[in-house]
């Protein structure tokens, strides 16, 4: 038994390394490495180089990035990282948006700025025309208020944005290789 598995473990791995990319950054420096990018973040991406295992780059070290299938072909140009990049981004802007949190967020910081105008108003003297508490809850309350109100429209907005991100690599023929959204129901929704 142990030897077919390890067996399908070598087919498996065989068959990955058919199909993986010989992808290339080229840093600032000058300096070019090969191996399989791994990951591409908004700050940085990680390459795994066989030689060296994986190395962390920040984008402001990294020149571009070529991707190209291991059976040769062409490579990818930087454009098509950025709107990689830019497409998880706005999905994970998307993903995080959350009316709920939103209202817990800002009424726990409407109850700190109503209690911090408390505590200047006792250790500091309250002004003659207006109460510092008063006016620190009345914002919070109008932007919490605010935020519930224009949530459909932000939400909206940003839907609009992973489309129109979904539309421009479709006519550019890129292929979304960072897909790191945690709920894949939400990716089904957005393509």
């Amino acid at each position: 038994m142990n030897g077919k598995r390890v067996l399908s473990l070598a087919a498996a791995v065989a068959a990955m390394a058919s199909l993986s990319f010989a992808d290339t950054v080229y840093l600032a420096s000058g300096e070019s490495l090969s191996g399989t990018v791994i990951h591409l973040g908004t700050e940085s991406l990680v390459i795994a180089v066989p030689s060296r295992g994986h190395l962390i780059f920040p984008w402001g070290e990294v020149e571009r990035v070529e991707f190209q299938p291991a059976s040769g072909g062409p490579a990818f140009p930087l454009d098509e990282v950025a709107w990689n990049n830019a497409l998880v981004e706005a999905c994970r802007r998307l993903e995080a948006m959350d009316p709920l949190k939103t209202l817990v967020v800002n009424l726990g910081l409407t109850w700190v700025a109503f209690a911090l105008g408390n505590y200047l108003e006792d250790h500091c003297g309250r002004p003659a025309c207006w109460s510092v508490s008063c006016t620190f809850l009345t914002l919070g309350v109008a932007k919490t208020v605010w935020d519930l109100l224009t949530y459909p429209k932000r939400q909206a907005a940003l839907r609009a944005e992973v489309a129109r991100l979904w539309e421009i690599g479709r006519v550019n023929g890129y292929v979304f290789r960072g897909c790191y959204i945690t709920e894949s129901a939400l990716l089904v929704q957005l393509r």
